[in-house]
């Protein structure tokens, strides 16, 4: 019987991949993407941590939000997309951040921001990175998506700083009508803007060839420098934010 993917087979293919020791690294991850690991998450937490070293960083999200709740027909005709119930700030139990967080969250050592949207950060420059990922950006950091698209990465979020069109968010939003409908600690999402606008950054990074592509165990990996990829969106917001997202330039 195969006894899965080894700790040293991870540490094997982050290294194919192009991390070395002393990098800063934001990790979005699936587990079951990986395929059968041998002693789960907690190995890719120790694979990771013995790619970057004590000279580097990892930064992971620790949003104390659940998985997604079932939606129900009368959620979906009220125009709701997505829903998660959110913890207190001091939940170590499962998130919808998956296993390979979570497990990151628990470690001794690693240090935890605070409110909904808290990071938390090991090694080196563990207390500024833990703030967010401004410190990451800033420094070159990189960013590691193993098993998961372009839309789990957070510190793409902060390019939206330039500011978003209301008829951009306007695609997102759910009336506060429904959102009372719903108890205090379950959050509720709606719509989507009609064309993929963090899909195109993330093919205009590959056409410059600032995205590595490569395999960690099953699961599909890419490795890019943060702020490249997030520089990219920033300035497609500031030239063109209709035209990224799909929506009609409203009238002059």
């Amino acid at each position: 019987m195969n006894a899965g993917l080894s700790q040293d087979a991870i540490l094997s293919d982050l290294r194919a991949l192009g991390i070395q020791p002393g990098d800063a690294l934001e990790v979005h991850s699936s587990l079951s993407a990986l395929g059968r690991v041998a002693d789960g998450a907690g190995a890719v937490v120790d694979a990771l941590m013995a790619a970057v070293g004590p000279e580097g960083a990892l930064i992971m999200s620790a949003f104390p939000l659940s998985k997604p709740l079932p939606l129900t027909e009368q959620d979906r005709a009220r125009g709701i997309t997505g829903m998660v119930r959110r913890y207190g700030e001091d939940w170590r139990g499962p998130t919808g951040m998956g296993a390979i967080a979570d497990s990151f969250l628990r470690r001794t050592g690693v240090l935890v921001g605070d409110g909904l949207h808290r990071v938390a950060a090991w090694g080196r420059e563990a207390e500024c990175h833990r703030a967010g990922y401004g410190h990451l950006l800033a420094t070159g950091g990189k960013a590691l998506l193993l098993g998961v698209d372009i839309y789990r990465c957070t510190s793409m979020h902060y390019a939206e700083h330039v500011g978003i069109p209301p008829e951009v968010s306007a695609c997102y939003d759910v009336p506060a009508s429904v959102s009372a409908l719903y108890p205090e600690d379950v959050l509720v999402f709606g719509g989507a803007t009609p064309e993929p606008g963090w899909s195109k950054v993330l093919a205009e990074a590959e056409r410059r060839g600032l995205v590595t592509r490569g395999r960690v165990g099953a699961a599909e990996a890419l490795l890019f420098v943060a702020a490249d990829v997030v520089g990219i969106y920033e300035q497609a917001l500031r030239d063109d934010p209709y035209g990224l997202f799909g929506v009609a330039r409203p009238a002059p």
